[in-house]
């Protein structure tokens, strides 16, 4: 049906512009026809002006792709971070994979990424995201200008048709009655924008960047940056052909330009990348020409480097909200020194894994990130006791002492507690205890007479005497445990392995079941559960059902382990964050086939300089949270484990 209006339209339009009394058969076609002016605009001026585009349940279609809008705000400010929040605004560029538009409007920011983009995780890191609302997206996104529309069009078809004064009237008035059908724009459209620029071209000191970036602040802006992965070949190709040109061709004459490509390689081999840019507002960049802005959905057409877009001023206004209210942590810094930090409340989920051989650092990494993020509560379980001697100031609980009734029913139901602690034996002892389920028929009787009852009537009897044997002297309660940084000291059990394992996925069950009952989706995280010597549980079904289960309720559970060869196949893959720590051939080979690690991840993990060797204050790894691996020099608190 679509094809049959459009002929009809362009044999009306031919039929008006070769005889001008037709010029009504136009009007009346075009009246009819829905979508008769995107047809015209792509026949005079393509794609690029004209792209089609809608809104559709809070989503902006156009080309057909989908994007979704956030409404952000930076966790680093221009004005107090100075050339920091330069350095975090190329860090951020340089893990993006797609396309990302940053809009500056009426001083607020919006983010606009592709639906289901793995970018938003990297983005949630720098800023905090609310995404807007379907009707908030149609008030953000409108017409473009009609009357400019006119105006394009009657400057289209003079150009392209014999002067017929009737057709273009006609076609003007219809394109003002029918703007509602064309593409979409920003309600607060700037008007001009960068339309050329040799940016790439420039080497200017951060000190220079920082100045422009500090003038176009306060500035409207629309910044759209796509990858563009081909660049550095074209770079190459084209520092060669001017090359070439100088010294075969006159002398002085393509110099210039040659120069011009070796500094673009230069930059390129210093850790920048390419980026395809659509730049919209009066915003200044260096050799730059500036034009009239069509539209925001246009394809980017103007080639920038990472560094590039320091002068947009995307990291403008701090959030509201305190970082320290966020999850954030510095983790160290790259090879390059360029900072790393993760932020769990940007992961997909907030749990995690830190792995490392004996002596490579492993405890005093988990203690240095746990110093560098003081705003959260904390429930650690420490099978050796290390934890009491450096967290003084902490509440420490000796296992056998006090502890909670770890077969007491959940809330819900007590067959959902039998089936967890049913696992859980299983997983700890290597054995199938039919009695557990039996045991919440009737009614509970508490976790002393509950171990008796079981005792009694297990044929696993010989265990649950021991279990019984060993019993803490007191119980007390989950909330106790929680909102507030608490040590459960093992060591005194150390002897008796099996029963640490049950007792520590007893508590984790405990935990989660109680988030799982009194949280929102998607709350910040609030708590963090941390397992040393986590090779105890890491095999637990029991302990991975419950946190497929709850993924973002404000709870973050930390796996610290030198092993994880019991861990199910690809599970350790699903967790929001990992920090592989380097050790010996036969450790990485482990942690390769869980991890897919890459020949770099591999060699760097390979060179396995010990924290000793790098003076005590660092500890060489990778953190994989997605979208890449980053490889790692983790900087260790010096009150860690002294």
């Amino acid at each position: 049906m679509d094809r049959r209006l459009a002929l009809v339209f362009m044999v009306s339009l031919i039929a008006s512009v070769a005889y001008p009394p037709l010029s009504p058969l136009l009007w009346v076609v075009s009246l009819l026809t829905r979508d008769w002016f995107h047809w015209l605009s792509l026949l005079i001026y393509g794609g690029r002006v004209a792209p089609r585009s809608e809104v559709r349940g809070g989503r902006l279609i156009t080309n057909g792709e989908s994007y979704l809008f956030y409404e952000a705000e930076p966790l680093i400010d221009l004005s107090t971070s100075h050339e920091k929040a330069l350095v975090a605004l190329s860090n951020m560029l340089n893990r993006l994979s797609g396309e990302v538009g940053f809009y500056r409007l009426n001083n607020k920011l919006y983010i606009r990424v592709p639906e289901d983009s793995r970018d938003e995780l990297v983005l949630r890191q720098f800023f905090i995201l609310r995404q807007v609302k379907p009707n908030q997206v149609v008030g953000l996104i409108t017409r473009f200008n009609p009357i400019n529309l006119a105006w394009f069009s009657l400057v289209g078809l003079l150009i392209k048709w014999p002067l017929n004064l009737p057709t273009i009237v006609i076609i003007t008035v219809a394109v003002i009655l029918h703007s509602r059908h064309f593409s979409l724009n920003l309600n607060q459209h700037p008007g001009i924008g960068v339309a050329s620029s040799g940016v790439a071209f420039t080497r200017l000191d951060s000190g220079d960047r920082l100045a422009i970036a500090m003038g176009n602040a306060g500035r409207d802006f629309i910044l759209i940056l796509k990858p563009n992965p081909g660049f550095r070949a074209i770079a190459t190709e084209e520092y060669n052909r001017y090359r070439e040109l100088a010294v075969t061709r006159v002398r002085g004459r393509f110099e210039q330009e040659a120069e011009q490509w070796r500094i673009v390689l230069d930059r390129l081999n210093n850790g920048e990348l390419g980026f395809r840019a659509l730049i919209i507002g009066d915003v200044k960049l260096p050799a730059s020409r500036v034009g009239r802005a069509l539209n925001h959905l246009s394809e980017p057409n103007i080639t920038l480097l990472t560094n590039d877009a320091q002068y947009i001023p995307v990291f403008q206004g701090q959030a509201l909200e305190s970082g320290l209210s966020r999850a954030i942590v510095e983790v160290g810094v790259d090879r390059f020194s360029n900072p790393i930090t993760l932020d769990l409340d940007a992961l997909g989920n907030a749990h995690g894994v830190v792995i490392g051989p004996s002596g490579r650092g492993k405890t005093k990494t988990t203690m240095s990130l746990i110093m560098r993020m003081p705003q959260l509560n904390y429930l650690i379980l420490d099978p050796e006791g290390e934890y009491c001697r450096v967290f003084k100031d902490w509440h420490c609980v000796n296992a056998d002492e006090a502890y909670i009734d770890y077969l007491a029913p959940f809330n819900e139901s007590p067959y959902v507690k039998a089936n967890y602690i049913y696992d859980s034996f299983k997983h700890s002892f290597n054995a199938e205890d039919e009695a557990i389920l039996s045991l919440y028929e009737g009614e509970y009787p508490g976790l002393i007479n509950a171990l008796d009852w079981l005792t009694a009537n297990s044929r696993y009897s010989r265990y649950w005497r021991m279990i019984r044997g060993m019993a803490p002297g007191s119980i007390i309660s989950l909330e106790g445990m929680l909102n507030g940084r608490v040590i459960i000291n093992y060591s005194r059990l150390r002897q008796e392995d099996r029963l640490i394992s049950l007792m520590m996925q007893a508590l984790v069950g405990e935990v989660f079941n109680a988030y799982l009952n009194r949280r929102s989706e998607g709350e910040l995280v609030r708590q963090v559960i941390i397992a040393d010597e986590a090779y105890l549980i890491l095999g637990s079904r029991a302990v991975w059902s419950l946190i497929r289960a709850g993924r973002k309720r404000g709870l973050s559970l930390w796996f610290i382990t030198q092993s994880i060869r019991d861990a199910p196949p690809g599970a350790l893959q699903n967790l929001g964050f990992s920090i592989i720590l380097a050790g010996p051939d036969a450790y990485i080979d482990e942690v390769r086939q869980h991890f897919g690690l890459s020949q770099a991840d591999y060699d760097w993990l390979r060179l396995d300089i010990p924290p000793r060797l790098l003076g005590g204050e660092w500890a060489m790894g990778i953190l994989y949270a997605p979208p890449t691996p980053r490889h790692a020099y983790i900087r260790l608190e010096p009150s860690a484990l002294m």
